[in-house]
């Protein structure tokens, strides 16, 4: 969804709880081909679908490969900066500058390990009904839970406005109230 530009696809499949997964390998391509994971945010940067990776950053749909790995591999930072264009470098340059709020870190990590059993499961398992049972059933506060599902006001931003979100600040676009999609994207 995230290659082929479906974004009203990517805000509803975010919107509605589904975890960020790691589910293949993508293989960069330079002296030695390396293979990655292929999670969201790391395909919008390297396939220069700039908007959805702002809108992954302001959501924080993040895997535990975008803040072990993806900033701070040197190999993954040469491949996005020959390849990529000088935006993705500039927001791999962010992410790796800016520590992300312990809280953050902690969401990723709850998510990570809720959807471990997905990923292991296979592409052919209902991934979103799982997952937001598991996190329902969490003795965690209703603000936290949604903060989980991505069900937060940043989620609701409208796709035509994906290319404004910033990046290098801490300040969230609000939530689309516009005519046109009506907060649908």
């Amino acid at each position: 969804m995230v290659i082929t530009g479906r974004n009203a696809v990517v805000r509803k499949v975010v919107a509605n709880g589904f975890p960020p997964l790691e589910l293949r390998m993508e293989e960069l391509n330079y002296d030695t081909p390396v293979k990655i994971p292929a999670s969201p945010l790391a395909v919008a940067l390297l396939r220069r679908r700039l908007d959805c990776a702002r809108y992954f950053i302001s959501t924080c749909f993040f895997t535990r490969f975008d803040i072990e790995r993806l900033c701070w591999d040197i190999k993954i930072r040469q491949h996005v900066r020959h390849f990529c264009g000088r935006e993705s470098t500039y927001i791999l340059h962010i992410l790796s500058n800016k520590p992300l709020p312990l809280v953050n870190l902690s969401l990723v990590a709850i998510s990570s390990a809720l959807s471990q059993d997905f990923v292991s499961d296979g592409p052919n398992t209902s991934y979103s009904l799982g997952f937001i049972e598991k996190v329902e059933s969490l003795a965690l506060p209703a603000s936290l839970k949604r903060a989980l599902l991505h069900q937060t006001p940043p989620s609701g931003i409208c796709c035509k406005l994906w290319d404004e979100i910033p990046i290098g600040e801490t300040v969230y676009s609000p939530a689309c109230k516009c005519l046109r999609c009506e907060g649908q994207g």
